[in-house]
């Protein structure tokens, strides 16, 4: 299945066999292609360091 990402507007592929498994797990499809899903994934590790290591006495 060919969708469309919200972020970037690029197409990705949903395969069948990862749609079964989407569904058997009731997980909803992803809206975000590889590339922006691994961005934000990033982006959410930076956020939780600099808030962790704002936080700190040195």
């Amino acid at each position: 299945m060919e969708k469309i990402c919200k972020q970037c507007s690029e197409k990705f592929l949903i395969r069948n066999e990862d749609k079964v498994f989407l569904e058997n797990n009731k997980i909803p499809e992803p809206t975000l292609c590889m590339d922006c899903r691994e961005q934000r994934r990033v982006q959410g590790c930076d956020i939780h360091f600099t808030k962790h290591d704002s936080g700190s006495q040195r």
